[in-house]
């Protein structure tokens, strides 16, 4: 399979073959049940088991090798498994287990209350889950061993105590190495976040101070004045302005949804709004004013209103907005374009008309 690069455990199909009961050929061998030519009984047992398996090893025929597995009472709990063997050196044989599927196997997991070759059971082997973290740190933990002694032998000597200490080197270095990786990643992550706060604050404060620049109408005006209005929109009592299909340069006078929810002028079950006090370089009919106001008092049809009022006309423009899912589980909110149906987060405007943004 090869080393994983990254660290997080791998998502398995069933589990590692270490948390099922296995029954190893070389284990039963041992337990006396193999004599060509007879049929005798044995029993598999596992700390995980309440109670011993019986197995009986039926090497009778030379066709028909199989052992017979009890797992129950009844004859309907027996589970048969075939087995096969090739020829080895000074004239012995090597046996298999063979799966339903003729797959050769010497060893099999108890998965679901059958034994199953690792492949049928969906298993896999814990260094398949391994990182490259994970294996250097198993790779040392043995090499430690390999110095230190364990209980069944002593440290080793000689050349490979050498190539073990110099073998551990190598890993201590590489684990450095990754650890000092790990805290620049870190560092770089917090100054990214720190320079996307700066500039969303920026963003914020410099939009805030655009839209204020120029206001010489309160905000309980405009949404007194102009309440019957959106009402008559969303009835389709009045009719909205066409909106333009956007130009291929956007201009700098834009409205952004969530720049208006973090100056709270976006909030369920209410109807917000206010002037657009944008500066004379974005609006520069000195006698027109532009209003907008958010309707959220109805859950299933929210909405912006965008007003353009000039000396001797008023037009409004009706945007559908719809709830998406934001950042840390916020709720947010997009324009909906009503030429092509497509979701944005800003209208722009330009020579008395609004439009969404590409």
């Amino acid at each position: 399979m090869g080393a994983r690069l990254i660290n997080n455990p791998r998502q398995t199909n069933r589990g590692h073959i270490n948390a099922f009961p296995a029954l190893h050929i070389s284990a039963l061998r041992k337990s006396g049940g193999f004599k060509q030519g007879q049929r005798l009984p044995c029993h598999f047992q596992h700390a995980d088991l309440s109670r011993a398996i019986p197995i009986i090893v039926d090497l009778r025929f030379e066709h028909d090798f199989k052992i017979t597995v009890g797992h129950g009472n009844s004859i309907t709990d027996m589970q048969v498994i075939r087995l096969t063997h090739r020829h080895s050196g000074f004239n012995g044989r090597r046996w298999y287990f063979v799966s339903e599927k003729g797959e050769r196997a010497e060893t099999l997991f108890l998965v679901d209350g059958r034994f199953q070759t690792r492949r049928e059971a969906r298993l896999t082997y814990p260094s398949q889950s391994m990182g490259k973290l994970d294996r250097l740190v198993d790779k040392k933990q043995k090499l430690e061993a390999r110095l230190n002694g364990t209980g069944g032998r002593g440290p080793a000597r000689g050349r490979r105590r050498k190539q073990a200490e110099k073998g551990l080197e190598e890993i201590e270095h590489a684990l450095n190495f990754i650890g000092s990786g790990i805290v620049r990643r870190e560092q770089d992550r917090r100054a990214h976040a720190r320079e996307r706060r700066r500039r969303s604050s920026q963003r914020l404060e410099a939009a805030s101070a655009a839209m204020t620049q120029r206001i010489d109408t309160p905000a309980e005006w405009v949404i007194t004045t102009f309440r019957g209005v959106v009402d008559g929109l969303k009835a389709g009592t009045i009719s909205s302005a066409p909106s333009p299909i956007a130009p291929k340069t956007n201009p700098d006078a834009q409205v952004d949804i969530g720049i208006l929810q973090r100056m709270d002028l976006v909030q369920p079950g209410k109807m917000l709004g206010g002037q657009l006090g944008w500066p004379e370089a974005w609006i520069p009919e000195p006698k027109r004013r532009l209003f907008f106001i958010i309707d959220l008092r109805d859950r299933k049809r929210p909405c912006a209103v965008f007003v353009v009022c000039d000396p001797k006309r008023q037009a409004h423009q009706l945007f559908a907005l719809k709830r998406v899912k934001g950042l840390f589980g916020r709720q947010g909110y997009h324009f909906i374009c009503p030429n092509t149906g497509r979701q944005s987060i800003t209208v722009s405007y330009s020579n008395g008309q609004f439009f969404c943004s590409s």
